[in-house]
């Protein structure tokens, strides 16, 4: 039988001399009992019973997922692949494609789908033009802001409660501007026949119905029709300077504003008879 290798640790020092260490025989292990394990945390059990489908899925957890809102990217337990119309792929392409997002990201988006807080003049205002439907919301919207002004001075409007025609979107009346997520979404289907009919009643209101808002429309000074016109009429153009309002052929025929040329030749005859008086 083949010896069997000593080693160093074999042996022990004590009083100078070398002994041999003692072999102790091998304790045979004891496996523990199961009420000595560690018992899981309760808020644990609470948290797998509640979320389930949180639970640690078979791959490595090495899955890295971008949100297509943020360029973050995040785990699977903050990524869920949920899929959210993304602002800036709509205001820079006018693509309405959902994208995977984060979980925070989704609700930050739905918390901001109905807030009028985009400014698109500001971010591209040549999407104005290359898309006609959202150019036809801006300019009945500049037309509402403009018969706004009526109803709030007419009080058989006010009592009829016009402005709250647009009460699902306060933001159109208080400036045109400024739109929500959810105004670009319906760009395409709902918001143009809602702000039309709005706009015809408004329209017919100050127009036909009501003999108070009749009263402050215009006649075209460059021309002889008596036809009564009003700032937001396609037909009209408002002058910058004095406000007036004439036919949009007319005004393009002329040089200058009729009004606007009355105040200025006033002007200067005041000027020549305080110079002549001095």
């Amino acid at each position: 039988m083949a010896s069997k290798k000593r080693t160093l640790f074999d042996f022990e020092f004590s009083g100078g001399t070398v002994k041999k260490r003692k072999e102790t025989e091998n304790v045979p292990e004891t496996s523990v009992p199961a009420s000595t394990k560690p018992k899981e945390h309760k808020f644990q059990e609470q948290w797998r019973k509640k979320w389930p489908w949180l639970e640690t899925s078979e791959s490595d957890g090495s899955e890295a997922r971008l949100c297509e809102y943020n360029g973050r990217y995040y785990c699977e337990l903050c990524h869920w692949n949920d899929l959210m119309y993304i602002p800036a792929q709509i205001l820079h392409n006018w693509d309405f494609e959902k994208r995977k997002v984060c979980r925070a990201s989704k609700q930050f988006l739905k918390l901001m789908m109905k807030r009028a807080v985009i400014r698109v003049q500001d971010v591209n205002p040549m999407l104005f033009n290359y898309v006609e439907q959202l150019n036809d919301i801006k300019n009945l919207r500049e037309e509402l802001l403009v018969m706004k002004k009526y109803i709030m001075a007419c009080p058989t409007a006010m009592k009829a409660k016009f402005l709250l025609q647009l009460s699902s979107r306060p933001h159109f009346v208080e400036c045109s501007d400024r739109y929500s997520l959810q105004d670009l979404l319906d760009s395409d289907d709902t918001l143009i026949p809602d702000l039309v009919q709005v706009h015809s009643s408004w329209a017919q209101h100050i127009k036909t119905d009501c003999e108070l808002c009749q009263g402050r429309g215009f006649i075209c000074e460059l021309c002889t029709n008596a036809e009564v016109l009003f700032p937001f009429d396609n037909i009209a153009v408002v002058c910058s300077c004095c406000s007036s309002v004439m036919h949009r052929i007319c005004f393009a025929q002329k040089v200058m504003c009729p009004k606007c040329e009355r105040r200025r030749k006033r002007k200067e005859q005041e000027g020549t008879s305080d110079s002549g008086g001095s």
